[in-house]
């Protein structure tokens, strides 16, 4: 086999595996092993060597100690699979490593000692090993010391968590009261208070619309943070020029993420805002988008007098004076093609709601304060209509209710609502538990109050403690430490639990078997030893193989063998190896050109039997039929009776059945059933059957002999007493659901009546007819069919047969 799997060690000294031609691999003096690499960095190169198993190491190419972890791998691309299935088993066990490695050396153990811990340290060392019970109270302080300790850094991050989020609610309520006081809003500082007040809630998701780098309009949801806002009221939203994807999505979930210096800034209108999560965001973001697409179909097919229409009712039920009190976060400009709007108002009980409405039904007043004009309908139709028709314009006697808009630009009324029904879901659903740690978490009241003061100088984690990370380590680092040890413990008893072996087989000839690793023991003197079960029931042989825990019993063969390959995962793919190994071999042995001994085994040709020779004559018997020769009329006229007389060579047999469920004993004397082939039953003197059975190991060779019907047996094959249980079967599937039903029959209460144990003996146990109705009740109507066609030719034959004997009769005769 031409291809190995080494272990080596790269540049950086980490161990990786590789996969070579054998060729590549050198034994220096000292039993050193190393791997010859070619240093070419063109990659055609490099596979082109590879794939030529016969190419041989140049003097320039690398060498690197290595151990060789498996050989006698037949191809690159099964050395490759193996490589994989390798490298994927310790990714776990290498993370969980370095992860170790980089806590001991991040966190220096000299640097945070105390003295209180070195006190501890100082008894301990200092005792003579006599005092165990100063020895033993000294362990006590050291966990009471450790266990305050962790208390003690627990108490500094809920501390620092509450800085930091005390620190961050100044800065926005600071930033939104200077630039309320840039654009004019103080003004509305001495507001009247007739109306309720609504309390906006400020989430951490806006949806922005900016133009790409084409110049085309795309919706956008970003974190709020990311928002900025320049002189003259110019709206910016700052982007990552991340090409990384993961590093981008980490950057969007995090609602605390501040822009950096080198990220994109972009004009953007902020279209909906105050939205609780990034996938609501994204959710708005494609129902508009989809509404967007629609809408866009039917306003090119509407005409010059509906647009103008829509302009002048938008412009009546939108004035001017929107723009003196106009929020960052609220641009109020009319877009004519987007109708509705999302409004927050106070329902009748003093509870906050979410609404849609036509925008014709927002109204303005001098002061700048929002109201929403809604019908006092009692009528569902007639609501469910008003809402629909985006013209429609307030009546005098519609209610009126001070709102906020919280989204805007929305093309239809299903849209609206379907963005209604979001913000609900998330509002109601409960807070995660990575946020509830947090005070207020996300959601808090804005405070738009010129008092509000904030020093730029002031660091709201001035007062931190430093957080001593190496005391918690200290008290986890035992339960990881040994939590790792037990993972790996575990993983190298289990292993990979499959391997493949070479052995010899009953004849002599080699052969190779996948097995389970369990079934391989080793003596005192070396010799590695296969266990094989003695199973001939191939379901249970099949059972045991993909059983990688199985041990062998005390009544399984013992045979000497040779492992090829070890660490293999599964059966499935130890036997996928066995095969490419033996078309590996099978191909070397038909390109040499060395002649090959290839034993061949000369058996006595069989006479011709009545089935082969009816068919060479005429259909019919004719008045001159065709002359016998004198030699061979004795053979004949003696293998007519030969055949008449021995059960072996039945016709009927021939025809009728293809496969038996027999009843023998197994190698621990247990009764056991198995389907065979017909023609593996054979009928000794006295009137006794045998079972013939091969004696193979490897799985599929005994299922390729099972499932062909005209297998005969060798003469090496096993021989066994058996009773015949039912027979005329067409199949083997169906005859090993038969064995299967018989068995759980056989486990009932009415086991003994359900199913006979034994048949009484005669000379031809296959010919007694009114048996087969008792033994294949549960044969399907296709096997009836089956017998009633083959009866049929039987027939036929029979009378071929009567005419053939007679004919040969009267030619005996007529020649005496």
């Amino acid at each position: 086999m031409s291809y190995v799997m080494v272990e080596t060690t790269d540049a950086t000294g980490k161990t990786e595996l590789l996969a070579a031609p054998t060729n590549w691999v050198q034994w220096e003096m000292g039993e050193s092993t190393y791997l010859c690499w070619p240093n070419h960095r063109s990659l055609r190169t490099l596979n082109a060597l590879l794939n030529d198993e016969h190419s041989v190491p140049s003097d320039d190419w690398e060498k690197h100690k290595c151990n060789i972890i498996c050989k006698h791998i037949p191809s690159l691309q099964a050395a490759e699979k193996i490589l994989e299935t390798m490298q994927e088993d310790r990714i776990v066990s290498d993370t969980q490593s370095r992860a170790t490695h980089a806590s001991r050396t991040a966190n220096d153990v000299s640097s945070l000692q105390d003295d209180p811990l070195q006190e501890v340290s100082a008894d301990l060392n200092s005792g003579d090993g006599k005092d165990r019970m100063g020895i033993v109270k000294a362990l006590q302080q050291l966990i009471h010391l450790l266990v305050e300790m962790k208390s003690m850094m627990e108490s500094n991050q809920e501390e620092m968590r509450n800085k930091l989020s005390a620190g961050f609610r100044e800065i926005q309520a600071a930033v939104l009261s200077s630039v309320r006081q840039e654009t004019g809003a103080e003004s509305n500082a001495e507001e009247p208070t007739t109306a309720p007040i609504v309390e906006q809630t400020v989430m951490a998701y806006v949806m922005v619309e900016t133009t790409d780098s084409t110049g085309v309009a795309e919706l956008v949801a970003a974190p709020v943070s990311w928002i900025q806002w320049e002189a003259g009221g110019l709206t910016y939203l700052c982007w990552p020029n991340q090409r990384n994807v993961k590093t981008l999505q980490t950057l969007l979930n995090n609602e605390c993420s501040v822009p950096t210096n080198d990220w994109e800034k972009h004009k953007c209108n902020i279209i909906c805002k105050n939205i609780p999560s990034l996938e609501a965001a994204e959710t708005i973001v494609e129902a508009m988008q989809d509404q967007a697409r629609a809408t866009a179909v039917v306003q090119n097919a509407s005409s010059v007098k509906d647009e103008t229409l829509d302009e002048l009712l938008s412009e009546r039920s939108l004035p001017d004076s929107e723009q003196t009190a106009e929020d960052p976060l609220e641009d109020e400009k009319p877009i004519h093609q987007m109708s509705y709007v999302m409004v927050e108002t106070t329902g009748g009980t003093g509870a906050v709601e979410l609404l849609a409405a036509p925008v014709s039904w927002i109204q303005w007043e001098t002061d700048g304060t929002t109201y929403l004009s809604w019908p006092n309908q009692r009528n569902v139709k007639t609501l469910h209509a008003l809402l629909n028709d985006d013209r429609t314009v307030p009546a005098v006697d519609w209610e009126k209710h001070r709102c906020n808009i919280i989204c805007k630009h929305i093309p239809s009324l299903v849209a609206a609502e379907k963005i209604v029904e979001t913000m609900q879901e998330q509002r109601n659903a409960p807070a995660s538990p990575g946020t509830q740690h947090v005070p207020g978490g996300t959601a808090f009241k804005e405070e738009f109050s010129s008092d509000v003061s904030f020093d730029q100088d002031e660091d709201p984690l001035g007062d931190g403690k430093p957080v001593q990370q190496l005391i918690n380590l200290i008290v986890e680092l035992k339960s990881l430490i040994e939590g790792y040890q037990q993972e790996m413990r575990m993983r190298l008893n289990e292993g990979m639990s499959y391997v493949m072996v070479e052995t010899t087989g009953a004849t002599g000839n080699k052969e190779l078997l996948a097995t389970p690793a369990s079934w391989i023991k080793w003596d005192a003197e070396g010799f590695t030893y296969l266990y094989w079960p003695n199973h001939r029931y191939l379901n249970k042989l099949k059972a045991l193989l993909n059983d990688e825990r199985s041990a062998p019993a005390a009544d399984w063969e013992k045979h000497k063998c040779k492992i090829l390959s070890k660490s293999i995962p599964s059966f499935v793919a130890a036997d996928k190896m066995v095969q490419t190994l033996k078309r590996q071999r099978q191909a070397a042995a038909e390109a040499s050109d060395k002649p090959q001994k290839i034993p061949v085994t000369v058996k006595k040709a069989p006479v011709p039997s009545l089935h082969d020779w009816v068919p060479k004559r005429s259909a019919k018997p004719g008045p001159n039929p065709v002359p016998v020769k004198e030699a061979d009329e004795p053979n004949i006229q003696n293998e007519l009776r030969r055949t008449a007389a021995t059960p072996d060579t039945n016709m009927q047999d021939e025809v009728l059945m293809s496969y038996v469920v027999v009843e023998t004993t197994g190698a621990t004397g247990d009764k056991e059933l198995l389907a065979a082939p017909t023609k593996w039953i054979k009928w000794e003197k006295g009137g006794f059957t045998s079972l013939r059975w091969p004696n193979q190991r490897y799985l599929s060779t005994l299922n390729a002999l099972l499932n062909d019907a005209g297998s005969i047996p060798s003469a090496d094959w096993e021989k066994h007493k058996c009773d015949i249980m039912c027979r005329n079967i067409p199949s083997l599937e169906t005859a090993e659901r038969m064995v299967e039903q018989m068995l759980e029959q056989r486990k009932g209460p009415a086991a003994s009546e359900a199913i006979p144990v034994t048949m009484q003996k005669t000379e031809d146990p296959m010919a007694e007819e009114e048996n087969l109705h008792e033994f294949s009740s549960n044969l399907t109507k296709v096997v009836d069919e089956c017998r009633m066609s083959q009866l049929k030719k039987l027939e036929l034959t029979t009378k071929e047969n009567c005419w053939l004997h007679q004919e040969v009769g009267s030619n005996v005769k007529r020649k005496e």
